[in-house]
């Protein structure tokens, strides 16, 4: 028998006496058998190698593409309109004691009284034109009637003869004609009438058993709109509109509510 050299080890013999060589490993994923099937290795995908490109590189804008900045805009503040300089106000006033006329202008300079006499001047109208005004008052025998005047209050005329009451007059849009509502007896309801502005010429568009009120002409003066009563059986007053020729007049309002005061619009 030979004695081994010292320092050195023999190698373990194998179960079947032949040594095992080192083997390198494929690069491939090995899948874990599955029973009854055959196992397949599927080889890795070899990653690609990023190379540098030689286009510009673009910055990307901090908007959406298309989209438009929004500018405020200022709102533009509303013009005043001036008043008017030549116009004037007419009002009733019981400053001076009892109810007279008075003058204004639109910017609250300007106050003038206009009529200066015992009883209640009220209701006052201008004429289209502005150079005159028709108004009521109860001067004589605490009966109302209608008055004229220049629009100072220079030359008033009694327009009415003082018989009845009559009160609200308008001017048609010619200024040759005045409506007013008044009694023609004194059993009778005040009715709407039109008569010339000197008091001729008296027509009667009413015969109603309910009082009518305050008339007010058509631009084209061809028509009156009041208010009243429909009939002595109704509790709450309606507008109405009548042909200033004559004829019937027609409801505008038919409900349960008080209608009243109606005026046109230029």
């Amino acid at each position: 028998m030979t004695a081994s050299q010292p320092g050195s080890s023999p190698p373990p013999p194998s179960a079947t006496g032949v040594t095992p060589q080192a083997t390198a490993s494929p690069a491939y994923d090995t899948l874990a058998p599955t029973v009854g099937k055959t196992s397949s290795a599927t080889p890795r995908a070899s990653a690609a190698t990023p190379t540098m490109s030689s286009s510009a590189t673009v910055t990307p804008s901090p908007f959406a593409p298309g989209a438009a900045t929004p500018v405020p805009t200022a709102r533009p503040s509303p013009t005043q309109a001036p008043p008017c300089s030549t116009g004037k106000i007419v009002f009733s006033s019981d400053r001076g004691g009892d109810f007279d006329l008075y003058s204004i202008r639109p910017d609250g300079s300007g106050l003038t009284q206009i009529t200066n006499e015992p009883g209640a001047d009220q209701q006052p109208a201008l004429s289209p034109d502005g150079l005159q005004i028709a108004w009521n008052a109860t001067r004589q025998n605490n009966i109302s009637d209608i008055y004229r005047a220049q629009a100072d209050g220079a030359g008033v005329v009694r327009v009415t003869d003082n018989s009845q009451p009559a009160e609200g007059p308008a001017w048609s849009s010619a200024g040759d004609r005045i409506v007013f509502t008044g009694w023609d007896d004194p059993t009778s309801a005040f009715n709407i009438s039109t008569m010339n502005v000197d008091g001729s010429n008296k027509s009667r568009l009413t015969t109603d058993e309910v009082n009518r009120y305050s008339p007010d002409w058509s631009p084209d003066s061809k028509w009156i709109t009041f208010w009243g009563l429909p009939s002595v059986f109704d509790l709450t007053t309606e507008i109405f509109i009548i042909p200033v020729a004559g004829g019937t007049a027609t409801p505008l309002t038919s409900n349960s509510f008080d209608d009243r005061s109606p005026a046109w619009s230029p």
